[in-house]
């Protein structure tokens, strides 16, 4: 037992030991200064940037006297990231000015800074709180032990290619597919990809959620790519740049460490933005590599996302031809044409070793289960009504008894159905959200019997940030209290996923 300890001086002031030790100053300059740099490069003004970095150093300091663990195994992963983030607002601003410029999508300097500083505050959040000490997301040791196991040579890379890759199988729990399970091809392109990853000096998890936040992130220029292509004003381009960086999905994705989920989800994104944007040029040579490029890296880094798109080309084309009268359709041929080249050649380099199982096993699972329900395979599912009123508690903005996340959905929903009418006259990208939900729906009916995970809600995040920004905009115009409104909805989101994200890293510790 040791008590009564008391520590005496031996001289007199010594300012290095007043100072922190090098190893928590150094990293705390770097994270104070790497903020001031990225909010003067998003055009925040110096004394406000200033600021920021003032308070950010009071908290950080806070932070280190009352909870010195784990603040200071935090400071130098932050670090990085800040640093990171400081490259990334300086790519962000060039890249998107370049961008716009070169296909003639007008952006006025304001938005683009907005654009900028919303993707850093984005960043900021979800790549920090993936860096803390004990975050880390659910799936992401799964897919990068694979890797892991790759780069030792203990699994080849024939084995995950093949059709007995342990990865088809691990991706399908008996309790949710049965035990004699359907042979579904689950991509091992993203595996071997992440194999780059081991060229840093850190986990290979850091490296993969890291470049999902990144990945994430982007796709709010994508939206605004696409907003200000289709004519809606820099105001409604914001609200659905914001919307989609505030809401409580983005950040539940992350915590789940999907990687290949993400990726997916990214590159359909880039396509769909692709066809979109570049819809008048798709018979030119260039932009139909560019989407057959594009087409093919989706098919071959994510099955079901792959899937999506495939479903969404397809209607995307039905959907201009039943409305060429309104707007020039003939670009759906091109469009059609470079997806289909871009599944072959994903066929020929990987998909066409399934055909005689998907035939032979697959098909007939799927005709049992649609037939004869789920329970004559071996699994248990709610009915119908039950499984679409499980959807509630999900899309609200808080934890509801027994649940453990929520999308913060339920008002962007809302504005879902009056947002597509107005939108009515945009042409091409009425006729391509009307294909974009209808795959949403197709798969939400598909997840009343197969396993989907809410991939739908994830991949329609983009529409409905569009839908609900330009319903925005109108209640916005009405005049202060309508403003006021907004503001508060936005807040409201905003808050509820940093919330979410608060609870999931306190919770990560305990593997909850």
């Amino acid at each position: 037992l040791v008590e009564n300890v008391a520590l005496t001086p031996l001289g007199g002031f010594s300012l290095g030991a007043a100072l922190p030790p090098i190893s928590v100053l150094l990293p705390a300059l770097v994270i104070v200064t790497a903020l001031y740099g990225s909010l003067r490069r998003s055009n925040l003004k110096p004394w406000h940037a200033a600021a920021v970095g003032l308070a950010l150093a009071a908290l950080g300091t806070w932070a280190l006297v009352m909870f010195r663990y784990p603040t200071a195994f935090y400071l130098r992963p932050l670090a990085v990231v800040m640093l990171l983030g400081l490259a990334m607002a300086l790519l962000a601003d060039w890249s998107s000015s370049w961008l716009f410029a070169k296909l003639d999508i007008p952006l006025v300097n304001w938005l683009r800074h907005a654009l900028v500083l919303t993707f850093l505050v984005g960043f900021w959040l979800k790549a920090g709180g993936l860096v803390f000490p004990y975050m880390q997301g659910h799936d992401i040791e799964w897919h990068m032990n694979w890797v892991r196991r790759l780069l030792s040579g203990e699994v080849p890379f024939g084995l995950l290619f093949g059709t007995g890759s342990p990865l088809n199988e691990g991706t399908m729990p008996v309790d949710e597919w049965g035990a004699n399970r359907p042979v579904i091809p689950y991509s091992p392109f993203f595996q071997f990809f992440a194999v780059g990853f081991a060229i840093f000096p850190w986990k290979l998890e850091t490296t993969s959620d890291v470049l999902s936040v990144l990945l994430d992130g982007s796709r709010i220029f994508l939206i605004a790519l696409i907003a200000r292509k289709s004519g809606l004003s820099n105001r409604a381009t914001l609200l659905a740049a914001l919307l989609y960086a505030a809401t409580p999905a983005t950040f539940v994705l992350l915590v789940w460490g999907n990687a290949p989920t993400t990726m997916g989800l990214w590159l359909t994104l880039v396509a769909t933005t692709t066809i979109i944007v570049l819809w008048e040029r798709l018979r030119q040579p260039g932009p139909f590599v560019l989407l057959a490029a594009v087409s093919l890296l989706c098919m071959l880094f994510y099955t079901v996302t792959a899937a999506f798109h495939l479903f969404f080309v397809l209607l995307f084309a039905l959907m201009a031809w039943l409305l060429r009268s309104r707007f020039d359709a003939r670009p759906a041929l091109p469009m059609l044409l470079a997806t289909l080249l871009g599944f072959g050649v994903s066929v020929l380099i990987y998909y066409g070793q399934y055909i005689l199982p998907v035939l032979t096993i697959t098909l007939p699972y799927l005709g049992t289960i649609f037939s004869r329900g789920s329970e004559a395979v071996g699994v248990e599912r709610p009915d119908f009504a039950a499984y679409m009123l499980n959807y509630l508690p999900h899309v609200g903005y808080w934890l509801w008894p027994g649940r453990y996340l929520y999308y913060g959905l339920a008002l962007p929903l809302l504005a879902v159905i009056p947002g597509f009418v107005l939108l009515r006259d945009r042409q091409p990208l009425w006729a391509a959200m009307a294909a974009w939900f209808s795959v949403a729906l197709l798969f939400m009916l598909v997840g009343y019997r197969l396993s989907m995970v809410d991939k739908q809600l994830f991949y329609i995040l983009p529409p409905i940030c569009l839908c609900t920004a330009v319903v925005a905009e109108r209640i916005w115009a009405r005049g202060r209290w309508a403003q006021a409104l907004i503001v508060m909805i936005y807040v409201l989101t905003f808050a509820s996923a940093v919330g979410l994200w608060l609870i999931r890293i306190a919770r990560s510790s305990f593997g909850l």
